[in-house]
């Protein structure tokens, strides 16, 4: 049996993060594989999605897709060993010209990655199984946002991603940017997340019917994920993101949801916004590496 193959048949038994799923990893396109490293009764899945870029291969995480690479099956080894299972899986990466993956916040963060370039990220992660004290910690700038906000506007679930997309546009739209996830990425995981019923597109609605903001939310068995969203500057003031983003939460934890992973951000308004709702600040790696001198030089032409 493959590892590919030893890691679905592991997935059709256990319960694994939205991003690491078979299926999930398959609606990418391009294509994906498994590595998997066994050292006596211990061993480690590296899952990766690998894409080609003129005549270059590229591993990186898909679009829309958070987290990737290692995965300890049950209950994890000691860091020993997972570093260990870790280098081992390193050395056995088939060759690319350039890697660039985000790693799960779950992987412990005493761990080294060899010869890859390393970058600490971070994530907001907030537990939702008890909402009345989820409620009870938000700050008090947020709650009075909140309750402004379902004065003037309430939430509809829609199956637009067309209208998600141009409220997501909008937001880069206001920075002077490009949207960097095209609509085609947004429609095939839409359509995948109605498929496996594992997502949903939330709108917030005034009485005029204009809409404010929208926001995508997708889920596994344990986890809620903020995948994306989007506001119409017209509509600033009016506290709609943040109505959303509560209303996310609440019906995730409705969902039987345990945590809320808002997938953090490195820009420092996006995540003061975050620390709002008080989550726990969980830190991630990102690790990069080229391979490629004919790369490194386009990359340095293009800054």
């Amino acid at each position: 049996m493959s590892s590919k193959e030893l890691y679905v048949a592991y997935c059709s038994k256990h319960s694994v993060a939205l991003f690491f799923s078979p299926g999930w990893l398959k609606m990418l396109g391009g294509s994906w594989d498994v590595l998997h490293i066994a050292e006596g009764d211990d061993s480690v899945f590296f899952v990766y999605h690998t894409e080609k870029k003129l005549q270059f291969k590229i591993i990186r995480n898909g679009f829309l897709t958070p987290y990737s690479g290692f995965l300890f099956p049950g209950k994890a080894p000691t860091v020993e060993i997972q570093q260990l299972l870790v280098s081992k899986a390193l050395q056995r990466l088939p060759n690319f010209h350039e890697l660039h993956i985000d790693l799960h916040p779950g992987l412990d963060l005493r761990l080294t990655f060899d010869s890859f370039l390393t970058e600490e990220k971070i994530t907001n992660i907030l537990t939702i199984e008890d909402m009345e004290a989820v409620r009870k910690a938000y700050k008090p700038a947020l709650k009075r946002q909140i309750n402004k906000a379902t004065q003037i506007l309430h939430v509809e679930e829609k199956d637009d991603i067309q209208l998600f997309f141009q409220l997501h546009q909008k937001t880069f739209q206001k920075q002077h940017l490009k949207t960097i996830t095209p609509l085609s990425e947004f429609e095939n995981t839409w359509n995948y997340c109605k498929k496996q019923q594992c997502g949903k597109l939330l709108f917030a609605v005034d009485t005029n019917k204009n809409v404010h903001a929208a926001l995508f939310l997708c889920y596994d068995d344990e986890v809620a994920y903020y995948l994306a969203g989007g506001t119409d500057a017209a509509f600033y003031g009016s506290g709609a993101l943040s109505y959303l983003m509560h209303t996310a939460i609440q019906l995730s934890s409705e969902l039987g949801k345990k945590r809320f992973d808002f997938e953090g951000s490195m820009i420092a308004s996006v995540n003061k916004f975050f620390s709002n709702f008080r989550p726990t600040v969980c830190p991630y790696f990102t690790i990069s590496k080229k391979d490629s001198m004919l790369l490194k030089i386009i990359k340095k032409l293009k800054k």
